[in-house]
């Protein structure tokens, strides 16, 4: 790799220490600019040129494109401090109680620092979209789109910066850029030279930039907030709910919170490794508490419960335990049990201890394998809801049964009549599953 301070168009060249053309050959070059999420203290118009190829580690190949990446410093007029100094203005002045400003408030218009890449790269590429990937370009590959192998260079440059910094700055991801992104066309010249002695390669535009033109990126995470479903009459019962259940520390909620943890980590931070640790964590958290559920509805003591829980791992426990209470296809080979296995399970112990990068689709594939995992269960517990109809009304509900069109019978009966004679279930099993955790605690 070859640092320049020049930029790319004002240099009329990018070079690097390979070349795999030894003779000229005319190709289109697209040239982005996009905005970091964080702004990077590189010195401004810092430059670096790689060759850039598949993200899982794979060897470079003769055909990966090259990429020039160009950071720029510059001052915006404000920035998100100063908005929120307004909202609190606003919200003050018409909150209850609080005295009224005889003057105007005002805050600092502090300009806010930003940092723009300029990224120039070969328009065609070596590998093509597949068809299942058409609409979701978070999982285009740097060898198949123009933008995410410009996108893929720049995060290897913020990588480096952090490790020398050790500055906790967030890798850029396909989610976090602000929308939209500006783009540039230009025919171009690639070919071979020496450079100090050494084959290399030299790309270069060959006439004016065409543009620019504006594309908006497949996402909604803008620089603004995150903003969530409106509060209709549907959520607000729903938020009742859980905020009692929250309150109450109903166990049975644990693993929701980590699924959602899991989606924001890849739907909004771009941070892919985190998503599926926390999309595997949500599950076996999931698989733990069920189990527990089944056990306290058994009768079995929280004392005979322990060595259970303490013998083997999780998927000990779900072939020795869970697969015999429940039944249905538990297999590791092939099911719902072992796409979540291969996507989570296995991959979450390969980003862990051994470092790995997950790409965008492997979080994907992770999350949607989950989600999966969580059905499946559920339906196995409506499946097995006679033998279990505790834990069958206290996770599945009268709604979720009814959903399943198994709202009738032995189960409603149970409800109606026996359930209000026996004290809380919930209060009983949050009791039962403090006292298991507990035991467990070193």
């Amino acid at each position: 790799m070859v640092r320049r301070r020049q930029s790319v168009v004002r240099d009329a060249e990018v070079v690097t220490p390979r070349s795999s053309n030894p003779e000229p050959e005319r190709i289109r070059l697209v040239r982005y600019f996009f905005a970091l999420p964080e702004p990077l203290s590189l010195p401004d118009g810092h430059q670096a040129v790689m060759y850039v190829g598949d993200r899982d580690g794979s060897e470079s190949r003769d055909d990966d494109p090259l990429v020039s990446v160009i950071f720029h410093q510059v001052d915006a007029a404000a920035g998100r401090a100063d908005a929120a100094m307004d909202a609190l203005r606003q919200t003050i002045d018409r909150a209850e109680g609080t005295p009224r400003s005889t003057k105007k408030w005002s805050s600092p218009k502090t300009p806010t620092p930003w940092t723009v890449v300029e990224a120039v790269t070969q328009w065609e590429s070596p590998d093509e979209i597949p068809d299942e990937d058409v609409n979701r370009p978070t999982h285009w590959s740097p060898r198949a789109d123009p933008f995410s192998r410009c996108l893929d260079a720049t995060r290897r440059v913020v990588r480096a910066y952090r490790q020398a910094t050790e500055t906790p700055y967030g890798i850029p991801a396909y989610v976090r850029i602000p929308s939209p992104t500006l783009v540039f066309q230009a025919d171009g010249i690639r070919e071979a030279i020496e450079l100090d002695g050494r084959p290399a390669e030299v790309v270069r535009p060959d006439g004016t930039w065409s543009g620019p033109d504006v594309m908006l990126l497949e996402h909604t995470n803008f620089p603004d907030p995150l903003r969530g479903r409106d509060f209709s009459a549907d959520v607000e019962v729903r938020f009742v709910h859980w905020l009692g259940e929250q309150e109450r520390g109903n166990p049975l909620n644990l693993w929701r919170e980590r699924f959602i943890e899991a989606r924001r980590a890849h739907d909004v931070l771009g941070e892919e490794g985190q998503a599926i640790v926390l999309a595997n964590t949500s599950c076996e958290v999931m698989l733990d508490t069920i189990l527990a559920l089944l056990l306290w509805e058994e009768g079995v003591t929280v004392e005979d419960a322990v060595p259970v829980f303490e013998e083997g791992k999780t998927l000990r426990r779900v072939s020795k335990e869970l697969a015999p209470r429940l039944g249905g296809n538990w297999s590791t080979e092939d099911g719902i049990v072992a796409d979540w296995y291969r996507s989570a399970y296995r991959l979450r112990h390969r980003i862990v201890h051994g470092g790995y990068a997950p790409t965008a689709r492997q979080a994907s594939e992770a999350i949607e394998a989950a989600a999966g995992l969580q059905r499946s269960v559920m339906d196995r517990i409506a499946a097995r809801r006679i033998t279990y109809k505790r834990s069958a009304l206290m996770t599945l509900a009268e709604e979720g049964l009814r959903r399943r069109e198994l709202w009738s019978g032995q189960i409603k009966r149970f409800f109606e009549e026996v359930g209000p004679t026996e004290p809380p279930w919930r209060a009983s099993f949050t009791d039962y599953h403090r006292a298991l955790v507990a035991a467990l605690s070193p």
